[in-house]
């Protein structure tokens, strides 16, 4: 199941990316249970659970940036989910601040659905460390 895994993600940012940022690619994976943890490392730590409180999350981030792409830049299958390491921009809305920043992204599965998400606005490096793994 995991390379099924890897290769939905890869649909969900490519379909993603073809919207301009449009996340519903990601929520039409997701549970209804789903949880978000972000590390402490952004600046908005936490666990989020449910898909409405999980989806308000990531909504209520990008409505602060002006215009936000992501590009793919490594798919790692960790058994029971996928570790993906991300290239971010982001243009702030009331600003003229770019944020140009390597996030990862751990996403957990049940079958084909996601039931977790973590996010590691560190980078890979911090991801990795969460799931046990090292490069």
């Amino acid at each position: 199941m995991s390379q099924e895994n890897v290769e939905a993600l890869r649909r969900a940012f490519e379909a993603s990316a073809s919207e301009g940022y449009d996340l519903s690619p990601f929520f039409a994976l997701y549970s209804r249970d789903v949880e978000l943890y972000v590390s402490p490392s952004a600046a908005e730590s936490g666990v989020w659970r449910g898909f409405d409180a999980v989806t308000k999350w990531w909504l209520d981030i990008v409505a602060t940036w002006d215009r936000v792409s992501w590009e793919p830049r490594e798919f790692i299958d960790i058994g029971d989910g996928v570790l993906d390491v991300v290239d971010l921009y982001a243009w702030n809305r009331q600003s003229d601040i770019a944020l140009r920043q390597q996030v990862a992204h751990v996403f957990r599965f049940s079958g084909d659905e996601i039931v977790r998400v973590e996010y590691y606005f560190a980078g890979k490096q911090e991801a990795l460390e969460a799931v046990g793994l090292s490069e």
